[in-house]
């Protein structure tokens, strides 16, 4: 079994870093609605990092730092299917999901009222 855990920032960054194509990097970055910018500032520090396994149809999150309960609302922006879960924001998490083919986002909502967006493609 093949182990791969990434953050970036990057929104161009390789979909696939771990060089197994049954292994999808999930992209985050900050919900830009709800924070205020300045050019001074330095990046948004995330404390989400995750890929997707389609082969054990489980999605793999790594928490850098404690962050309660968050709920994650995951959407497939292709086909429209989606589904919500509530998990324990610390350590390592493995969410069981049978993922349909497509551009997938999930909303990451802590309960700090902090949201962070992830993206990747199956």
């Amino acid at each position: 079994m093949s182990f791969c855990m990434a953050a970036t920032l990057a929104p161009a960054a390789s979909p696939n870093l771990c060089g197994d194509e049954n292994v999808v990097e999930i992209v985050f970055g900050q919900d830009t609605k709800n924070t205020e910018h300045s050019p001074h500032r330095s990046p948004t520090f995330i404390p989400i990092s995750g890929y997707v396994d389609t082969v054990l149809n489980m999605v793999f999150l790594n928490f850098s730092s404690p962050c309660g309960t968050v709920e994650a609302s995951f959407c497939n922006l292709s086909s429209g299917d989606s589904f919500d879960v509530t998990v324990n924001g610390s350590g390592s998490v493995m969410i069981p999901a049978i993922l349909s083919a497509g551009s997938w986002r999930v909303t990451f909502s802590l309960s700090t009222g902090a949201e962070y967006i992830g993206e990747f493609e199956i």
